[in-house]
């Protein structure tokens, strides 16, 4: 069935289950095939779609439109590569596939995607930048004690004396993000820089 045609029975008041073979929520094509039938549905239930329930309208137009996958769009969503969609469509398992391409572009491994369609990821994606983020999370608590000569000789010296006590209290303390993001390849796109307390 092509979209217009499962959405016309949606519609209608026809179940999801009517429609497609499910297993743990989601529907997978026996094979990989290429044009506009619909091959692949994610794992609905996450979704909060219940597939033996007629749906409603605000369902099938925000949620059930978005989870449908023609071969067609699997290629698109891999940059055009038959070859590099037929192995994320071999391995979807409940999850959409653009998040399998993102697993698969997180490892960023250029052999690997090589292997399977035979280009790299900057040759499917020439428009795009693979970009390295990191992020780091610091916690801050502001605490007042009182020091007596011994603990000040210790804080001069860089160790806290009150370390304990103030750890039990960080928990409860403010949050600061930093990021920074360079090219895979290590060049710099931005230096770390504080999002801020929260």
């Amino acid at each position: 069935m092509t979209k217009e045609e499962v959405i016309g029975e949606l519609k209608k008041g026809t179940c999801l289950s009517l429609l497609f073979d499910f297993e743990d929520d989601s529907h997978k094509a026996d094979k990989f095939t290429v044009g506009d039938r619909v091959i692949y549905l994610p794992n609905m239930e996450v979704r909060g779609i219940e597939v033996m329930d007629r749906l409603m309208k605000y369902e099938i137009d925000d949620i059930v439109m978005d989870s449908l996958y023609t071969g067609d769009d699997i290629i698109a969503i891999c940059g055009g590569n038959e070859a590099l969609a037929r192995y994320i469509y071999d391995n979807l398992d409940g999850q959409n596939p653009e998040e399998a391409l993102e697993s698969m572009v997180f490892k960023h491994d250029d052999n690997a995607v090589l292997a399977i369609c035979g280009k790299t990821w900057a040759e499917l994606f020439p428009e795009d930048t693979f970009v390295e983020v990191t992020m780091e999370q610091t916690r801050r608590v502001a605490m007042t004690f009182r020091a007596t000569p011994g603990q000040m000789e210790q804080l001069k010296n860089g160790i806290n004396p009150f370390a304990q006590r103030m750890d039990e209290e960080l928990d409860h303390g403010d949050k600061e993000y930093q990021f920074a993001v360079n090219t895979v390849d290590g060049e710099e796109i931005a230096a770390w820089s504080p999002m801020g307390w929260s």
